[in-house]
């Protein structure tokens, strides 16, 4: 299974009384360190959230110390993971869930309840809302975490592969019917389906928002569309089949 992990910057605590253990390479690398004069940098203070997909469970590390400091028991295997506020949410497909953590007292502070099995989640720029791309059946949930319901369902015509958002549309991949669905959000309604030839699974947006990327693993290229029109740009062939993506801060690159 895959692991998904998350970092929230914020003040440790409950660590301050624990002694650290070295071991001799670590001791010997500090002793070099020293030597050289460099300035000893800051700590990173926050928590670490790691879900592996197959445990019920949150591991919970500080990252001040990157130390396991607790694990969050859940009633279902979590897949996927991010944050809105004070809270971490995990998909759970096996549970049909999303269960909500309370990231101050490392709690499950409550659940919502999904019509089928969550692939992927997005949460929106208002940080209160999220989209889940759910299969069995194949569907896009329009998420009130605030209120922990399901807003709005709009049912889809295939089994989706990834799902990702600018704000204003979703792209969300079919890779049995070679497709791309853009959808206008909030009022989940389809905006246009585009047939790019071959089957595709990641899909990004990219930080303009002005296009999407999407990663056909078969074919072993990149697919370009117009995020309006849903016109197909390019194909940008690669030596590797693009199985995930990444973009950096500013977005003037994509990591695959």
């Amino acid at each position: 299974a895959a692991i998904t992990c998350m970092a929230i910057r914020g003040k440790s605590s409950g660590m301050a009384g624990e002694t650290p253990t070295f071991s001799r390479r670590a001791l010997l690398a500090g002793v070099v360190a020293a030597a050289c004069g460099r300035k000893r940098g800051t700590r990173y203070q926050g928590w670490l959230f790691v879900a592996s997909g197959a445990e019920k469970e949150l591991a919970v590390a500080d990252l001040a110390s990157f130390r396991r400091v607790a694990t969050i028991p859940l009633p279902c295997a979590p897949d996927q993971l991010f944050q809105s506020g004070g809270h971490v949410f995990a998909t759970c497909r096996e549970g049909r869930a999303m269960m909500e953590i309370d990231v101050d007292n490392f709690r499950v502070a409550g659940r919502i309840g999904l019509s089928g099995k969550p692939v992927a989640a997005r949460l929106l720029p208002d940080a209160r809302t999220a989209l889940v791309l759910t299969g069995e059946p194949d569907s896009l949930l329009f998420i009130d975490l605030a209120n922990r319901r399901v807003a709005t369902r709009l049912p889809l015509p295939g089994t989706p592969g990834d799902l990702d958002t600018n704000g204003l549309l979703a792209a969300i991949t079919l890779p049995a019917k070679n497709a791309i669905l853009r959808v206008s959000v909030p009022e989940l309604k389809l905006a246009g389906a585009t047939d790019v030839g071959v089957p595709c699974d990641a899909i990004r947006f990219r930080r303009d928002g002005k296009t999407i990327l999407a990663g056909a693993l078969a074919a072993r290229e990149i697919v370009a569309i117009d995020a309006q029109s849903g016109r197909l740009l390019a194909r940008l062939p690669l030596s590797v089949s693009p199985s995930r993506f990444c973009l950096n801060p500013g977005g003037g690159e994509m990591f695959v």
